[in-house]
């Protein structure tokens, strides 16, 4: 029956009951006009509740409701519009109230309700959106059920349904998720990838592909995104500890260093980070300072087996047998029992695996792993680890001179703008290539070189487009970036293009090209014109652009595929170069660029790095150019038993003005 119609029955009732009081001789006056008032008080409210609780009034407190998070009222108010309408919004509305009250098995009824009514309900399908999709919804209370399948038909329903961007990155992202926890990490990197490439500063994509990346091994990619995160939420310690577990992968210990200690600097309460930047410090063979940072580790959590264990391990790499049991017999009292624990680390404890003793200690503790074939694979790489963590070539890679103590010039300049890439690994993107292929030390470069644009040239943080490992259709796109910001400036741009990596010449004009990781040799098409790029760079008018090429653009033939060496031929055309634009390049002619492998970079950058340093920016690009043309060329003879000699080229624009250019 109609709330309205009661409402009117319970008025009429209170209305002849208060008439025949009225008429009554045996009441008095003063009782008589009490019962009037108290029965005007009674229907004044009641008749505007009606009102208000009816139609759009009733759909505004409910809306209002849901807004404030009121959830319980939200889910009252649109309960009675269903129950006077059977209106499909409201089912949908409802569910979003449930689903927004965390419950999940109400809000999944009411979207499986919506779902069967939407096609023949006209009015409803106006509104499919983000917002109203109830796939998207359903498909996101599926997945927190842990109902993964039906979690990916639902996102894919909810995609075939609306395909704008917003609803695409909302579905693909709850999707990949459905993926990654099916172990589907293929189809999740898609979903995921689609997402960024939507909205490159979608934390939580970035997040779920770097975790996938991490699990495929794949730790140069994950790093990547890793460093995305970073620069969009600077504070995250957490994302700095996943970094540094990247490098420890990757055995590049210096680096898991610095972001363990970021980690811990952020968050000084965690012992995980002092733990782990323990075993960096004992990887690097610097026991002293390993010891101190494993026992803050203690301090904070003396209850945590972990970091005994971590204790045990640098007590057995530094050659300290009884300690190592010492510790190991503590992680066992405070809980070690994960096999898998000892099976990822069981070379640090080469000193004592071989012990009846070590075995012992794994069998009374219910440690089942089978150790002779472990054995058996570390002693294939034994050597190679070794040398890794103890040469003292690691050690004095802390202390590569141009890598700290980086001079900071705390003036900044707002249109200066800087594309850096570092191109090292291509074997990864190309199977049919080895790691002999690979750039030695262009990743280092190019992340030292950012430093250097930040603290030295004065560049902002936040004008930079940094990329290591670039594929092909990443580089289009940065190049493209950084036209636009010239075309966006009116002529106040300073732009600033640095790359390390390899490149190739086309077989018959011997035109350089530059190789993204992904692009092979044989396939120029998908690489990039060095005269294309100095075209994009100087397409808009601006102040100046300066680029440093530390490239290899290898002078053999296709069937030779990608060379070691980093670098020949690159002299422009002289119609190449047009508009206020200086090159620095680090060879002349058909020499090749070398490595400097001693100061774990490139010869060019290491020497460019150095003067920059040296000079804290205080150099004019003639100074510059003729301080690498002299170290770079002697150096090479020293070290590599080669010629290389860098050469500077300059437009015509800048013929006359390019040597007094300041750095800063």
């Amino acid at each position: 029956m109609d709330d309205a119609f009661l409402l009117y029955l319970d008025f009429k009732a209170s209305f002849i009951n208060t008439t025949r009081l009225f008429n009554s001789k045996q009441v008095t006056m003063k009782t008589k006009i009490t019962t009037l008032f108290l029965l005007l008080c009674l229907i004044s409210p009641s008749v505007l509740y009606g009102q208000r609780e009816r139609g759009e009034g009733l759909e505004q407190i409910a809306k209002k409701a849901f807004d404030i998070g009121d959830y319980p009222k939200a889910i009252e108010a649109y309960s009675t519009l269903i129950k006077r309408t059977n209106g499909i919004k409201y089912y949908f509305e409802r569910g979003k109230s449930y689903r927004k009250a965390k419950m999940n098995n109400e809000a999944l009824a009411d979207f499986n309700t919506v779902i069967s009514k939407m096609n023949s309900d006209a009015s409803f399908l106006q509104f499919l959106s983000t917002e109203y999709n109830p796939y998207n919804w359903r498909g996101w209370i599926k997945l927190e059920m842990k109902d993964y399948y039906g979690g990916v038909y639902d996102f894919t329903q909810s995609i075939n349904l609306n395909n704008s961007n917003n609803n695409i990155i909302y579905s693909c992202e709850g999707r990949g998720m459905c993926y990654y926890n099916q172990n589907m990490l293929k189809e999740a990197n898609e979903d995921f990838s689609k997402v960024i490439s939507l909205d490159p500063n979608r934390l939580n994509s970035l997040r779920w592909r770097a975790s996938l990346l991490f699990q495929e091994e794949k730790y140069s990619e994950a790093i990547n995104d890793y460093l995305k995160i970073i620069d969009l939420e600077p504070n995250g310690h957490k994302i700095y500890n996943d970094l540094g577990v990247c490098y420890i992968r990757l055995k590049n210990y210096q680096q898991a260093y610095i972001q363990y200690k970021k980690a811990s600097d952020l968050a000084p309460e965690v012992s995980l980070y002092y733990g782990n930047a323990a075993m960096c410090l004992a990887y690097m063979n610097k026991f002293d300072e390993a010891y101190n940072s494993i026992n803050k580790a203690i301090e904070l959590d003396s209850l945590s087996y972990y970091a005994y264990f971590q204790k045990a391990r640098i007590f057995s790499l530094n050659g300290k047998r009884n300690d190592a049991y010492k510790n190991l017999n503590r992680a066992f009292s405070k809980g070690l029992k994960e096999p898998e624990v000892f099976e990822r680390n069981l070379n640090d404890f080469r000193l004592i695996k071989n012990d009846p003793e070590f075995k012992s200690l794994l069998d009374r503790n219910n440690i089942k792993i089978n150790l002779d074939k472990t054995l058996a694979s570390d002693n294939q790489q034994l050597q190679k680890v070794s040398t890794e963590i103890v040469s003292p070539k690691v050690v004095s890679d802390a202390q590569v001179d141009v890598d700290i103590n980086i001079p900071n010039n705390p003036t900044k300049y707002p249109y200066r703008f800087a594309l850096i890439i570092g191109n090292e690994d291509y074997s990864s993107f190309q199977r049919d290539l080895n790691s002999e292929v690979n750039v030695e030390f262009a990743e280092r470069d190019a992340r030292i070189f950012k430093e250097y644009a930040v603290n030295v040239f004065g560049v902002p943080e936040e004008n930079i487009i940094f990329m290591i490992n670039a594929r092909s259709i990443e580089m289009d796109r940065a190049i493209s970036k950084i036209n636009l910001l010239s075309k966006n400036t009116q002529g106040k741009a300073e732009l600033i293009f640095y790359y390390a990596g390899h490149g190739f010449p086309d077989e018959i004009t011997k035109e350089p090209y530059v190789i993204p990781v992904d692009v092979s040799a044989k396939d120029l098409k998908y690489a990039f014109k060095l005269s294309e790029i100095y075209k994009e760079l100087t397409e808009f008018p601006n102040q100046r652009v300066t680029v440093f090429l530390d490239a290899c653009f290898s002078g053999g033939a296709r069937n030779q595929g990608l060379l070691t060496a980093r670098g020949v031929k690159v002299k422009p055309k002289d119609n190449m170069l047009t508009g206020n634009i200086v090159v620095y390049t680090a060879t002349s002619e058909d020499q090749s660029a070398l490595p400097y492998k001693d100061k774990k970079h490139g010869l060019f950058t290491y020497f460019l790095l150095k003067k920059l340093k040296e000079s804290q920016g205080n150099i004019t690009y003639k100074e510059l150019s003729d301080y690498l043309k002299e170290q770079v060329s002697v150096k090479s003879i020293l070290v590599n038993e080669k010629e290389q000699q860098s050469q500077t080229y300059n437009s015509p624009v800048v013929q006359n003005s390019w040597g007094d250019w300041h750095v800063k």
